[in-house]
């Protein structure tokens, strides 16, 4: 799987936005045009389409707060108030991220692999600590789980369940390495996105005097995603690769 970086998925999400506005200022009747140009069922879908952007253009902002600041904030007090703001904060992000890809996926008829976003690790630890804490499971396998709130400070999420149906169950992880992890996911389907929006604009004759072409940009923000090389800017058309040795 390629590397990822929140730098790549804010690099899809601009380019995305970017994309969709021209197509405002392009077509005379955005809402029958917009449908034909993206292939999609109704100017519903778009709805979800780029509702879906602005979420995820909003929920990295949290997200590489979290990764500059931690679980303590810029104050680096030690207040427990504030710790769990910001990793209930931090995780629903990404949980409201995951929604976001699974309709656009959706939407732009992506396959995508539901089960495996749907049950990512990180998700998992979300419901568990930041959702259905002390209602986790169904019927007779429901049970509740305690967080450690020391273990917070830490960057880190750790707690039990006493009344796990096999035994105590017990789960630890550090939270950046998860929502890294979580990163390279989601720019793996941003990518695909991507891929159908810079498809559409070559099909598109509105599109053929617009510089730099998108399916250009996509491209460069493609490469950087695979890793080897970088674009101090990938919409200047006279940007230098840099190769990586």
């Amino acid at each position: 799987m390629p590397k990822a970086s929140e730098n790549i998925i804010d690099l899809y999400v601009k380019f995305a936005r970017k994309l969709l506005s021209k197509c405002s200022c392009l077509f005379d009747d955005f809402d029958c045009e917009i449908v034909k140009f993206l292939k999609i069922t109704d100017i519903d879908a778009y709805g979800f389409i780029i509702d879906s952007y602005y979420l995820l253009e909003d929920t990295q902002l949290a997200k590489e707060n979290y990764k500059r600041f931690g679980p303590t904030g810029p104050t680096k007090y030690e207040n427990f108030g504030e710790v769990y703001l910001r990793v209930y904060g931090v995780l629903n992000a990404c949980y409201q991220q995951q929604q976001a890809i699974l309709q656009l996926c959706e939407k732009l008829g992506v396959k995508a692999d539901v089960k495996e976003i749907k049950e990512f690790t990180l998700f998992d630890l979300r419901n568990t600590f930041a959702s259905h804490t002390v209602s986790r499971g169904y019927n007779k396998n429901k049970c509740s789980y305690i967080l450690d709130r020391h273990s917070l400070i830490e960057g880190k999420l750790e707690g039990y369940s006493s009344n796990h149906k096999s035994a105590i169950d017990f789960k630890k992880a550090n939270i950046e390495e998860e929502i890294n992890k979580w990163d390279i996911l989601l720019a793996s389907y941003l990518n695909k996105v991507s891929k159908i929006l810079a498809e559409a604009t070559e099909q598109e004759t509105l599109f053929e005097s617009i510089s730099p072409m998108y399916s250009e940009v996509f491209e460069r923000i493609d490469k950087m995603h695979a890793g080897g090389c970088h674009y101090s800017d990938v919409w200047d058309e006279s940007a230098v690769c840099f190769v990586y040795k």
